[in-house]
C-alpha cells in the first residue's frame, strides 16, 4: 500500500513547500506539468484514474515563449519585462522612463551564436529541468530589487539637459544681440520693489532677463532675513544692475553660479558675465564717482566665488573691498554705500571661522543700514551689536592661532563674559531671536574649542551650547529667512554632536538647507561634517575638522 504523496514531483525535487493542490500552487504559477494533476489517488492503490479535461489541460507540455520585446531598463536590470506600453510594471514602480528596446541599441548583443540562432529559429522551447535549474529563490529577487534601488539612487540627477532648456535660445546668456522678437520672459511682481522698469531690458537677451529674474526671486531671497519689501538685495542692489555694467555682469554671474548647482549648463554663463564683470571694473577702479559700484561689484563677484562651494579666490576680492572702503572714510554714506559695508563686515564676522587671512571689519558699528520692520536686519539679523561680540572673539582667536598658543588666558576668560550678557536671548520669542541665540552658542562653543583643546566632547561645556543650538533649531521652522543665516551654528553643533538624535537633526537641517539656499557652500559643509562623523566613528579626534577643511576643501566659507 503505497502512501499518499503530500508533495509533488517538482516541488519535492528541490524541497520546496508544496501546496498539495491539483495542480499545485507553484507548478500552476510557473506552468508546469504537476504530478499531482496526473490524478488523483486512490487511498488503496496506486493506479493513477483518468485525468479530468482541466488536468489534461494543465498536463500539457509548458512553453516557455522568448521575447526581446522588453523595455531597456529590465533588459539591463535583467528582470523579466511584462511589455506593457506605454511603461512596464518594474519602470512605473521605480519611476523610470520606461524606453523600448527597439529604441535603443545600445543592448543589442554584438554578434549571435550559431547555437543561440538555431534554437530562437526552432522555436523556443524550454525542458522542464532548465525550469528547475533557473527558478529563483525570492530572497534573491528581493536583493536585486534593493540594489536596483539604490543604484538608481545613486545615478546623478543632474538637469544639465533638462527640456525646460529648449525654451530658451540656443545662445542664452552668452548672445550680445537682443532676443528674437516674440521670445520674452513673464514679468514678476517683485519689480515694484526694486524699481525695474520692462523698458530698460529691451536691449537685453532673453538669458540676461532670466538670469535677473533668477537673482531678484531666488538668490536675493536665500541671503536676507527679511520680507522682499524691506530686502536690500532686491531695494538696492538690483536697481543699480541699470547704472553700472560691472554689477550688472556681476549680478548675472551670481545668478548663473547659483543656477549652475541645478543646471551645470549654466557654467559657461557664469564664467562668461563673471569675466565681464571684471572687464568692467577694471575700467572704472580709477574713476572716483564709481568707487560705490565698484565696491557693489567686488562684493557680488565675492559672493559668486563663496557659492561655488570650492573656490578660494573669495579672500582675494574680500581684500580688495577692503582696500576700496578706504575711500568712504569721514563720508556720510548713502543706503548703497552702508549696505555694502554691512555685507562687507557680515562675512568678516563668519568667514574667520573656517578661513585664516581674513580682513577685520570696517568701522565699529554694524548694522548701518536701516533695518526692517521688527527692527530686523537683512544680514545681522535681531541682534546686529551680537556681531561687535563676535568680531572681538575672532580677532583674540586669531591672535591666539598666529602665536600658537593653546590653552585660556584672560582675554579668552574676557571675551566668554563678554558673550554672557547676551544669554538672554534663550528666552527666545521669534524665529530671528532663536537664530541669534544659536549664532551666540556657536560663537561659545568656537571660543571654547581654542581656550580648552583638551576639554572632552562629553563634557557639560560642550554640550550644552550644542543642546542650546538644537533647541533654537526647533523655534525655526524648515524654509524660514532665517535659515539662510544658520550655516554656522548648525555646523559648530555637527561637529560636536555625539548622539544619533542631535546627528539627525543637524542632518536634515542641512540638507533643508541645500535645497532652500542652494549655494554650493552649503553642499560643501554637508560634506565635510559627513566626513568628519564617519572620522569620529572611526576612532578620529573631533576637533580634525580644520585637517579635512584645510586639505579638502580650503575654500569652504559658513556663508
Amino acid at each position: 500500500m503505497g502512501r499518499k504523496p503530500t508533495a509533488c514531483q517538482k516541488c519535492a525535487a528541490i524541497k520546496a513547500k508544496c501546496s498539495g493542490q491539483a495542480p499545485c500552487a507553484r507548478c500552476q504559477r510557473l506552468g508546469l506539468p504537476c504530478s499531482l494533476a496526473r490524478g488523483v489517488t486512490d487511498s488503496n492503490s496506486t493506479i493513477p484514474g483518468p485525468l479530468s479535461p482541466a488536468a489534461q489541460m494543465v498536463a500539457a507540455r509548458a512553453r516557455h515563449m522568448k521575447s526581446s520585446n522588453g523595455c531597456a531598463n529590465c533588459r539591463r536590470r535583467r528582470k523579466k519585462c511584462d511589455e506593457r506600453r506605454p511603461i512596464c510594471g518594474d519602470c512605473a514602480r521605480l519611476n523610470l522612463h520606461c524606453l523600448p528596446r527597439s529604441d535603443q541599441s545600445l543592448f543589442e548583443p554584438l554578434a549571435t551564436s550559431p547555437t543561440s540562432t538555431a534554437e530562437a529559429s526552432g522555436g523556443a522551447e524550454i525542458s522542464d529541468e532548465s525550469d528547475d535549474d533557473t527558478d529563483v529563490a525570492p530572497i534573491l529577487n528581493w536583493s536585486d530589487i534593493i540594489l536596483g534601488e539604490i543604484e538608481m539612487e545613486n545615478c546623478p540627477q543632474s538637469l544639465a539637459h533638462s527640456s525646460a532648456l529648449k525654451v530658451l535660445p540656443d545662445k542664452r546668456a552668452s548672445d550680445e544681440a537682443p532676443p528674437p522678437e516674440g521670445i520674452t520672459l513673464p514679468p514678476i511682481a517683485l519689480s515694484k520693489y526694486a524699481g525695474i522698469n520692462p523698458a530698460a531690458q529691451d536691449s537685453w537677451t532673453a538669458g540676461e532677463r532670466h538670469l535677473l529674474n533668477h537673482f531678484i526671486q531666488s538668490v536675493a531671497r536665500s541671503m536676507s532675513m527679511v520680507e522682499d519689501r524691506y530686502n536690500p538685495f532686491i531695494r538696492l542692489i538690483a536697481p543699480k544692475i541699470f547704472e553700472s555694467k560691472a554689477i550688472r555682469n556681476a549680478v548675472a554671474a551670481l545668478s548663473a553660479t547659483h543656477l549652475s548647482k541645478v543646471y551645470p549648463d549654466f557654467v559657461r554663463n557664469q564664467l562668461m558675465h563673471r569675466d565681464m564683470a571684471l572687464e568692467n571694473l577694471k575700467a572704472i577702479l580709477e574713476i572716483p564717482e564709481e568707487a560705490a559700484a565698484a565696491l557693489g561689484a567686488t562684493l557680488i563677484l565675492c559672493l559668486c566665488e563663496i557659492y561655488e562651494g570650492h573656490s578660494r579666490k573669495w579672500l582675494l576680492y574680500l581684500h580688495g573691498a577692503r582696500a576700496l572702503l578706504a575711500q568712504f572714510r569721514r563720508q556720510r554714506l548713502e543706503p548703497f554705500v552702508e549696505f555694502l559695508v554691512d555685507l562687507y563686515n557680515y562675512i568678516c564676522c563668519i568667514a574667520p571661522v573656517t578661513t585664516k587671512d581674513v580682513p577685520r571689519p570696517f568701522g565699529k558699528r554694524f548694522g548701518l543700514y536701516q533695518p526692517g520692520e521688527n527692527g530686523v536686519h537683512a544680514l545681522f539679523g535681531k541682534e546686529p551689536a551680537l556681531y561687535s561680540s563676535i568680531a572681538r572673539v575672532n580677532r583674540i582667536i586669531s591672535q591666539q592661532l598666529a602665536e600658537h598658543n593653546s590653552g585660556s588666558n584672560p582675554t579668552l576668560e574676557a571675551a566668554e563674559r563678554e558673550l554672557q550678557r547676551w544669554s538672554h536671548l534663550q528666552d527666545a520669542n521669534s524665529e530671528h531671536e532663536a537664530a541669534a541665540y544659536a549664532i551666540l552658542s556657536a560663537t561659545v562653543l568656537r571660543l571654547r574649542e581654542v581656550s580648552d583643546p583638551d576639554l572632552d566632547i562629553e563634557s557639560s561645556r560642550i554640550q550644552v551650547p550644542v543642546n542650546n543650538i538644537t533647541s533654537a533649531l526647533s523655534l525655526i521652522r524648515p524654509g524660514s529667512p532665517a535659515e539662510s543665516h544658520l550655516l554656522f551654528p548648525i555646523f559648530m553643533a555637527g561637529v560636536n554632536s555625539i548622539t544619533k538624535a542631535s546627528r539627525l537633526v543637524i542632518e536634515y537641517r542641512i540638507t533643508v538647507a541645500e535645497r532652500t539656499i542652494g549655494a554650493g557652500t552649503v553642499s560643501a559643509v554637508h560634506r565635510l561634517l559627513d566626513q568628519l562623523w564617519r572620522r569620529v566613528n572611526n576612532g578620529g579626534k573631533v576637533l580634525g575638522w580644520r585637517e579635512i577643511k584645510d586639505d579638502e576643501m580650503p575654500g569652504c566659507v559658513l556663508f
